[in-house]
């Protein structure tokens, strides 16, 4: 529950990712149909992923930024609130990418 997580590796086919008090720090390829779930309470959301990866992503953070190294930038929620929120699809998608920090930033980082 409180703590960093970390994923390093090669190429993962699933994932989830949760933590209330910590960060998130994931660098991996996805498989053609991979699910990667990455969500915190009080923390930030890194995703390296390869330059070429093939997927959907759908990023919000309420209060935080979302950096985006992948696609376009992100849009308010709301002209009277914090919130950022995100989705794109690149290399014709095909993997799913959902991040969400309430309290932090997510960034989308290219491997």
């Amino acid at each position: 529950m409180s703590g960093k997580v970390s994923v390093t590796g090669g190429e993962v086919s699933g994932v989830e990712l949760e933590t209330t008090s910590g960060d998130i720090r994931f660098a991996a390829g996805l498989a053609k149909n991979a699910r990667l779930d990455a969500k915190t309470v009080s923390g930030e959301v890194e995703l390296i992923l390869p330059a070429d990866v093939a997927a959907d992503f759908d990023v919000t953070t309420f209060s935080g930024e979302i950096i985006n190294e992948l696609g376009p930038p992100a849009r308010r929620t709301s002209e009277y609130g914090p919130g950022k929120e995100l989705s794109f699809s690149t290399g014709g998608g095909g993997a799913r990418v959902e991040a969400k920090s309430f309290s932090g930033s997510v960034y989308l980082r290219k491997r």
